[in-house]
């Protein structure tokens, strides 16, 4: 139901005519994109991993809150798991993976990234993509070498510099590499949504020469602003509530358990849009 909500009202409307908009619309459209495939997907992917267990199969995690991610691996350690793992397993590790050298290890990166963007279609567009992300994860391997030897050289064991670059960011850091990884994403995200290579830059064009001061559309800033206040402060804590519902529950006395399970059957029902939502993955 949201996916199809921020499909209807945002997303198809600015990436159809893109020059036609507002910067602060332009990042809106994007950014309502980014939540549109991902709760289209996941949510096919929980409808897939629920029947899966009705039927008494146990499915591997797919989603992992990626936009929690605080840099590009960690996007990919979250996002489409199971495709991550396929790209790891049947194509960077037959390449040579880490194991030849740090410039062979850059070059099967790129390799396999652009290999998993030309998976989606074989397009121009779908190259970008991939490329994108493969010169966003050589970037940070390339960092953290130097990092590492800087490390290394200051006297710091290797087993502390593996803890020290692994380590889990908080307060302030976590933010800033969350909202830069974000949005390095959503740079990505428009070339996978544009059907041409064309329209890809128009929106990018217009999204830094359409800013102009006495046209701002206060309504469209405040919904911006909603939608960053969601991504980077409640998202983080709805992720959690799975977690506490299955904690919850089971102190419920089991003759209401039925009854509760109706109430958000009933729910769902009640939200759901009429008709069946477009499914963006089963084009790829």
């Amino acid at each position: 139901w949201l996916s199809a909500f921020f499909s209807e009202t945002w997303v198809r409307t600015v990436f159809d005519n893109p020059s036609e908009f507002h910067t602060i619309e332009l990042i809106l459209g994007v950014y309502a994109y980014a939540i549109e495939i991902y709760l289209n997907f996941s949510g096919y992917t929980d409808l897939v991993t629920g029947i899966a267990l009705l039927l008494g199969f146990r499915l591997p995690q797919n989603f992992n809150a990626p936009y929690l991610a605080t840099s590009l691996k960690h996007f990919w350690a979250r996002w489409h798991m199971s495709l991550s793992l396929w790209i790891r397993d049947y194509i960077y590790i037959p390449l040579g993976g880490s194991q030849k050298g740090p410039t062979r290890t850059q070059v099967n990166v790129m390799i396999a990234m652009v290999l998993s963007g030309l998976w989606h279609g074989e397009t121009l567009n779908f190259l970008i993509w991939g490329a994108i992300h493969g010169v966003g994860v050589v970037f940070l391997n390339i960092k953290d070498n130097i990092e590492r030897k800087k490390l290394l050289a200051n006297g710091m064991s290797k087993a502390d510099v593996k803890v020290h670059q692994n380590r889990e960011l908080i307060g302030w850091e976590s933010y800033f590499y969350r909202f830069i990884t974000f949005n390095y994403i959503c740079l990505g995200w428009i070339f996978f949504r544009s059907v041409t290579f064309d329209d890809s830059m128009t929106y990018i064009t217009s999204l830094f020469s359409n800013f102009s001061l006495e046209m701002v559309p206060y309504h469209d800033l405040g919904v911006l602003l909603a939608i960053c206040f969601a991504v980077f402060y409640l998202y983080p804590l709805c992720v959690k509530i799975p977690e506490y519902f299955v904690t919850y529950s089971k102190k419920v006395p089991w003759p209401l358990l039925p009854f509760i399970f109706i109430l958000i059957l009933w729910g769902v029902i009640f939200m759901a849009p009429s008709g069946i939502p477009q499914f963006i993955y089963a084009s790829f």
